[in-house]
This record gives structure tokens, C-alpha cells and sequence, in this order.
């Protein structure tokens, strides 16, 4: 019994520890990234909806390491709840938002790479690119927020439940399937499609685009997404603890080591 309290205690330091990593590396990176960002869509004549898409990846990304990770290091330090019925509802919703709001995001930036294979060569793309990727934002922040809402209507500070595993395995398999599988078969279907374009273009000669560099540093990103969600097949919460790492790659992909300039 003591043995299994140490590994259990071992277990939710390197939990801690890997949070509070998360934190003090990913905070500055998305701040700076964010700023950038910022400056750089500020100063564009013709809005660029490559920023557009990663100024709402850094505000996801925030949203996981300020008010998540925060939460979270609290919760498993204490395993106490202080803080009344209203914030547990708030913090509920919390729990989940930021990562459906990340994958989605993800998701949103893949859907672009296809509409812009397609309309490299059209004079007017740039004008329908902005205007799709915010129509695709708004539909993938109201999608988050909508399956973050029954967090808040189902968490209750104490709450007596009949087949408790059984609601527990849907709610999981429920979590899984909108954080992962369908953003990531989105992904998966978008940079598929992509690359049969590119390709077509190729053989037909009329390929010139320098976004093809863009492109391959995504799929590189996609790939690093999917070897993280692996850990979900030992523990959820080990799952979610390595999804915090997401923070910190994303602002070096798409923000500090990206020329805004070029964009």
C-alpha cells in the first residue's frame, strides 16, 4: 500500500513539474509571439489571414497556459475545492475549452492550406482567404464553446451518480473524438489533399508558390500532434499534461522563427 502511495505521489510531481514547465516556457514564447503578430496585422494594408489564423492560436494557447494549467497545478497539489459552485462551473468549462479551441484552430489553418493550394493563381484570393478564415475562426470557437458548455451544466462540487464508469468511458471517448480523431482526420484529409494539389501543379509546370516550406512545417506539426496523443492509451491526464507542451512548439512554428514580413 505504501509502495502504491509513492508511485501515485511520484506520478502527480512529474505531472506538477511538467505544468509548471509548460507555463514559464510557453507564457513568454506566446506573449512575444502574440505581440508580434499583433504588430504585423496591424500593419498590413491588405489583412493577412495567415496572421489572422495564428493570432487565434496564440489566444488558445494563452487560454491553456493561463487559466488550464493554473487550475490544474492548484487541483493536484490540493485535491481540495475552496472555491464555491460557480467556479468549479466556470472552471469546468475550462478544463476542455482551450483544447477543443487549439485543435480547432489547427484544424482551421489546415482547411486554409487546401483553399489556398486551390486558388494560388487567382487574383482575388487573398480578399476570399480572409474572409473564409474568419468564418472558419468564428465556427471553430462557437464549436468549443458549445462542447465546453455542458461542463458547466454536469460538474458539481459533490454529485451522487448511479453507473458512474459508464457515463465517465462516454464523457472520455466523447473528450477524445472532438479534441482528437475529428481534428485530426481534418488535418490528416487537408495536408492529403494538399499535396495531390501541389503535385498536380508540379507535373503541370505552373507551380512557383513559396509556400510550399509553410506547408511541410505544418504537416511536420500535424505528425508532432499525433505522437502526443498516443500517451492517451496509458492516461488522460497524462494526456492532457502533454498536450500543454502544444504551446510551447506552436509560437516557434508559427510566430518568433516565422518572417512576418513574407506573409
Amino acid at each position: 500500500m505504501k509502495v502504491a502511495l509513492n508511485s501515485s505521489d511520484c506520478a502527480t510531481l512529474i505531472e506538477v513539474f511538467i505544468y509548471f514547465l509548460c507555463f514559464v516556457i510557453g507564457g513568454p514564447l506566446n506573449v512575444i509571439s502574440l505581440r508580434k503578430s499583433l504588430r504585423a496585422f496591424s500593419q498590413h494594408k491588405a489583412k493577412s489571414p495567415i496572421l489572422l489564423l495564428r493570432i487565434n492560436l496564440n489566444l488558445a494557447d494563452l487560454c491553456t497556459l493561463f487559466v488550464y494549467v493554473p487550475k490544474q497545478i492548484i487541483w493536484m497539489l490540493t485535491f481540495q475545492w475552496y472555491g464555491g459552485g460557480l467556479l468549479c462551473q466556470v472552471c469546468s468549462f475550462f478544463s476542455t475549452f482551450p483544447f477543443y479551441a487549439n485543435s480547432f484552430v489547427i484544424a482551421c489553418i489546415a482547411i486554409d492550406r487546401v483553399f489556398g493550394a486551390y486558388n494560388m493563381s487567382s487574383i482575388n484570393a487573398h480578399r476570399r482567404a480572409y474572409l473564409r478564415c474568419r468564418r472558419l475562426l468564428v465556427i471553430g470557437w462557437l464549436a468549443a464553446f458549445t462542447l465546453s458548455l455542458p461542463q458547466a451544466v454536469i460538474f458539481r462540487i459533490t454529485q451522487d451518480l448511479k453507473d458512474m464508469q459508464r457515463l465517465e468511458k462516454m464523457y472520455n471517448i466523447n473528450h477524445l473524438l472532438f479534441v482528437f480523431w475529428i481534428p485530426c482526420t481534418i488535418i490528416i484529409i487537408s495536408y492529403l489533399t494538399v499535396l495531390l494539389i501541389l503535385q498536380g501543379h508540379l507535373r503541370e509546370g505552373t507551380n512557383h508558390s513559396p509556400s510550399i516550406p509553410y506547408n511541410v512545417v505544418a504537416v511536420l506539426n500535424m505528425t508532432r500532434i499525433l505522437s502526443e496523443h498516443r500517451v492517451f492509451s496509458v492516461t488522460l491526464s497524462f494526456l492532457n499534461c502533454m498536450i500543454c507542451a502544444n504551446p510551447i512548439v506552436n509560437p516557434l512554428i508559427y510566430g518568433i522563427l516565422t518572417k512576418t514580413g513574407k506573409q
